[in-house]
């Protein structure tokens, strides 16, 4: 009698995993009759969710809400150069230009699940300087904290990934320094394929090898490209708290004859003469 207990068993054991999952769902009809014919109510399983995505969602709500809120402007911190892409490249120029000292003075500093992050707006390079001391920051963890930048300091324009944003709410910066970007850059591609010079060999007809490829053919949809830009600066001690002014050399009022040769010689260099503007120059003197 072993014997037979010892293969029937082997046979129901892989009836069973062979059957599971309908032997899974008759269990469960049975248990749900069972539960309504003594009136006991099923609670139903909540999952909680991480710290981390309700700190997410959090300022994700925070954020969306301020498109509700007509009448407060938050885009009053962003000048109108922004919107003015030539103006704002001249502007920007200078190395210590005042647009570029204003918001790199304007940093958020944010406690996450993820560790702290300093965070601040780059106008010259469009996009997003941040400083932490881990490496485990997500890119959906910095769109958060990025929302949180853009709605205490008033410059909601800067954000301009549509895939976070509300229907018909797109960034007014998109038009300016990126769709017309695209469209100059598609453009000049067009011009250099015509003015080559190569010869062009003409295709054959492989119809069958385009209908495999028409996906790749397809044009890819441009919102995937308008993202927000972040870029790690470094941990959080490297950050420049303080502006630190340049050392000027007081001279205290002593002045040399060398030291006025030395001047002359520094606007000479400083000044462009052509060869018969210094040929004139020479025959005035003699």
């Amino acid at each position: 009698m072993k014997p037979l207990y010892f293969f029937s068993g082997i046979f129901a054991l892989n009836y069973a995993i062979v059957k599971r999952d309908p032997i899974m769902t008759w269990c469960n009809m049975l248990y749900d009759n069972m539960c309504l014919y003594i009136g006991y109510k099923n609670s139903e399983i909540v999952i909680n969710k991480s710290v981390l995505d309700t700190y997410i969602d959090k300022l994700c709500s925070n954020f969306l809400h301020t498109y509700e809120l007509t009448d407060i402007d938050f885009n009053e911190n962003i000048s109108k150069i922004f919107y003015d892409k030539e103006n704002l490249q001249k502007e920007l120029e200078p190395v210590n230009n005042n647009l570029q000292l204003e918001w790199s003075r304007r940093i958020l500093y944010e406690f996450t699940p993820r560790g702290n992050i300093m965070m601040h707006y780059d106008p010259y390079k469009l996009c997003f300087n941040y400083y932490c001391d881990t490496n485990s920051m997500t890119n959906k963890l910095l769109n958060a904290v990025c929302m949180k930048y853009c709605t205490i300091y008033r410059c909601r324009d800067f954000f301009i990934d549509k895939e976070y944003l509300p229907e018909n709410c797109e960034s007014k910066l998109l038009t300016v320094h990126y769709k017309n970007k695209k469209i100059t850059e598609k453009k000049s591609q067009k011009n250099d394929l015509d003015m080559s010079v190569f010869i062009k060999v003409k295709r054959q007809d492989t119809s069958s090898t385009d209908n495999l490829n028409n996906k790749d053919k397809q044009p890819k949809s441009t919102d995937e490209l308008h993202k927000n830009k972040f870029i790690h600066m470094g941990k959080i001690y490297n950050m420049p708290l303080i502006s630190i002014p340049n050392k000027k050399n007081k001279m205290n009022n002593f002045n040399t004859d060398i030291l006025d040769d030395l001047k002359g010689e520094d606007k000479l260099q400083q000044q462009v003469m052509s060869y018969k503007a210094f040929k004139d120059s020479k025959l005035n003197e003699s």
